[in-house]
């Protein structure tokens, strides 16, 4: 294997793309990203990223779960660090971001590393809470918490004309055939994740009020000790822009 290598290293030279890089930077300009505040005036979750990217300074090593929590953490903390984003990519694999937030801040005990994950990603290795509490582990679990498993939501709702399976993730949100609007922001939400990491033995709070998103996560961020922070978002908030199942970026679909 070694030879080999070494003759591919010859082969290799470094691609010049100026002109296409320059083209990108141009579309990000202009038409940035964005997004709609709620109609119900609720969390929206793209606001709590971007609150985690100014609030961390953007230095921040973020690990995500997989889902509409991992492609809003792409897109709303403005990443120009290598090695400060850590996500499972395209193997879909829920569960990671707790356990990959844990590893990284054993791996780097002086950063801030922040988990951002779902209410269903989370729930996958919420065990391992424990880990972080032993070992003293700084580590900020951010769960943006929609009361489903958002990123087969948004397809159902898209494709199927909102016919829901296997995506409700607590008793009190139950769908409909049609959009249904945020729950009050005093509904119990289940489960019930303050309690959860309550019981091992981490600090934990609930936030359903936009106007303090910061301020928890100013409290959490300057804390020497691990936090969960669990903001109740817009429930039908949707990741845009997507391409369609078989389509092309040409049929890319810019709003909802």
């Amino acid at each position: 294997m070694r030879p080999i290598l070494k003759a591919l290293i010859p082969q290799v030279t470094e691609a010049k793309r100026r002109d296409w890089v320059a083209q990108c930077v141009q579309w990000k300009q202009e038409d940035p990203f964005s997004y709609d505040p709620s109609p119900a005036g609720a969390i929206m979750p793209q606001y709590v990223v971007e609150q985690v990217y100014q609030a961390s300074r953007g230095e921040a090593i973020v690990c995500t779960d997989v889902g509409q929590n991992q492609m809003w953490s792409a897109q709303y903390f403005r990443h120009s660090r290598p090695r400060h984003f850590l996500s499972s990519g395209g193997l879909g694999t829920m569960g990671y971001g707790v356990p990959a937030a844990i590893g990284a801040q054993f791996g780097r005990p002086d950063a801030l590393c922040v988990c951002i994950t779902g209410d269903g990603g989370f729930q996958m290795n919420a065990q391992e809470l424990v880990v972080a509490v032993e070992h003293r582990l700084p580590v900020k679990i951010v769960i943006l918490n929609n009361g489903y498993l958002g990123n087969v939501r948004q397809w159902q709702d898209m494709f199927y004309n909102h016919t829901y399976s296997a995506v409700v993730l607590t008793q009190t949100n139950r769908p409909a055939n049609e959009k249904i609007p945020p729950k009050p922001a005093d509904a119990p939400y289940l489960p019930d994740f303050v309690m959860l990491a309550n019981a091992h033995g981490m600090n934990a709070k609930r936030v359903v009020r936009p106007e303090d998103v910061r301020p928890a996560l100013d409290a959490a961020f300057a804390s020497p000790e691990p936090w969960v922070l669990e903001f109740i978002v817009d429930p039908l908030a949707n990741v845009m822009p997507m391409i369609p199942p078989g389509g092309t970026v040409d049929e890319t679909i810019r709003k909802y």
